[in-house]
């Protein structure tokens, strides 16, 4: 199933008494650089 550019949402959800976030989305473009930005930055993980 394709989903419409509007139906590509990113999801951040994050508890202040954690210190991660999570992120979810269908949007391959952000999927992309979140990849990118844990290859590059593997100690924040």
């Amino acid at each position: 199933m394709k989903l419409s550019r509007y139906e590509q949402e990113t999801i951040v959800n994050y508890n202040a008494r954690e210190q991660t976030a999570t992120p979810y989305t269908r949007d391959k473009a952000v999927m992309r650089k979140l990849d990118t930005l844990v290859a590059d930055f593997p100690r924040y993980l």
